[in-house]
């Protein structure tokens, strides 16, 4: 992961200082949908099984555009955002014997992180599209708890809501892709839609007993949806 880290480092300093001369700022922020996805993320089913759920989160920061091509075509885009991201869970349990619910569990995951994505920036009239990696470091864990009985068939009555951080359960540092759309809507603001997914899982764990005696591996990548808007607020 330090090599990863000292490449994009590099990378960006390198076409920094080989175009100086065409060197652009600019903030953005943005909202999206998050989840995490992978072996043991949870899957919808019957009930007692856990469903994961997409969590919602905003997003912040600054990027760079270096020019690559005399006519703007072309761009390397490094940024530098605060974002939201995490998931969201759901399960419930049976009365024995029954399909009526006793009890349900929810759970919200926050991870909180700075996003480093270097992408690659081309234009096609007034469309846009990037690619490239993400770097993805955790500032910040948290889990909200909230459980209790379901009277009847729908009505739920909450017995207990906390919330806990464990430091060290998930990976201070993994590697994310992205790629992602835009419109250019004037000379200096844009609005874009990106996609980004884990490279490198942020859990991995191994528990339980499989169907033939073997443990039982949950490993989670990030995932997530976000639309953003832009604005250029110039440089050399």
């Amino acid at each position: 992961m330090k090599r990863i880290v000292l490449v994009l480092l590099g990378t960006i300093g390198l076409a920094a200082s080989g175009y100086a001369q065409s060197l652009h700022f600019g903030v953005k922020a943005g909202a999206g949908l998050a989840t995490l996805v992978g072996p043991g993320a949870g899957v919808s089913g019957p009930a007692g099984a856990v469903a994961n759920k997409n969590k919602l989160g905003l997003s912040a920061g600054g990027f760079a555009q270096i020019r690559l091509r005399d006519d703007n075509s072309l761009m390397l885009q490094p940024e530098l955002l605060y974002s939201m991201k995490g998931t969201r869970t759901y399960s419930e349990s049976l009365y024995p014997g029954s399909t009526t619910v006793l009890n349900f569990t929810q759970t919200a995951t926050k991870l909180n992180y700075i996003d480093i994505p270097v992408l690659v920036h081309f234009t096609a009239g007034s469309l846009f599209f990037e690619i490239g990696p993400e770097l993805n470091v955790l500032v910040k864990q948290k889990v909200e708890v909230e459980g209790g009985a379901i009277r009847g068939r729908s009505t739920k009555v909450t017995s207990e809501k906390y919330s806990y951080s464990f430091p060290g359960v998930y990976k201070r540092v993994n590697l994310s892709g992205v790629v992602g759309i835009g419109y250019q809507v004037s000379k200096d603001f844009s609005v874009g839609i990106r996609y980004s997914r884990g490279i490198t899982s942020v859990y991995t764990a191994m528990f339980g007993l499989g169907a033939y005696g073997q443990n039982t591996e949950t490993r989670l990548y990030t995932s997530g949806l976000q639309l953003q808007a832009s604005y250029k607020l110039g440089g050399q």
